[in-house]
């Protein structure tokens, strides 16, 4: 999970660099996709990591400051970009996306910094049986038959996908509005 987390901050890090370098939207859209991605696998691994390491008996708090604190991040950040584009320059786009990309490197070295070792339990059972086969006079029971696990289209289960489009479809909604709030108040001095 560690890994994943510093590959998302990695990936974060390479687009942000290479918004300096768009010159064409449509380079600029494919690495909006790529920082997404990035962004997603990043976010998702601190929220495993946060669960492995909160114990269980204050999980529903420590979940809590964890959102708290992803929701401030979310709050502050856009004033905090707005102050250092200013009017508007070019050239001030250009040292936040220098910035962005410096504090995802920062992320990414302290995600490094993340020791743990999960706990899991070891199984007794070898599981290369097969249910209902006994070996030494153990049966092995607790085997799962792969014959009655849901279908699946490239690994994932049909009734994921419903879901996932949902999602989709919202935030693409909030990111483009999002993306547009900053120079929409902008416009009006805000």
């Amino acid at each position: 999970r560690v890994k994943f987390l510093i590959f998302g901050a990695l990936i974060c890090s390479i687009a942000c660099f290479f918004y300096y370098f768009a010159g064409s939207i449509s380079f600029l859209i494919f690495l909006r996709m790529v920082d997404g991605v990035g962004f997603g696998i990043h976010s998702t691994a601190a929220g495993a990591v946060a669960a492995d390491v909160i114990p269980k008996s204050r999980m529903m708090e420590g979940m809590g400051y964890f959102f708290l604190y992803a929701t401030i991040a979310f709050a502050i950040a856009p004033g905090i970009s707005l102050s250092i584009i200013g009017e508007g320059q070019i050239e001030k786009f250009k040292l936040l996306f220098i910035l962005a990309s410096l504090v995802a490197l920062l992320s990414m070295v302290l995600d490094s910094c993340i020791t743990y070792e999960r706990r899991r339990k070891k199984s007794p059972v070898p599981t290369d049986r097969k249910a209902g086969e006994k070996v030494d006079n153990i049966a092995f029971n607790n085997i799962p038959d792969l014959s009655q696990l849901p279908n699946t289209f490239f690994g994932f289960e049909y009734v994921v996908f419903i879901p996932a489009f949902l999602v989709l479809l919202i935030y693409l909604g909030q990111s483009s509005v999002m993306s547009f709030l900053p120079l929409y108040a902008l416009e009006f001095k805000i």
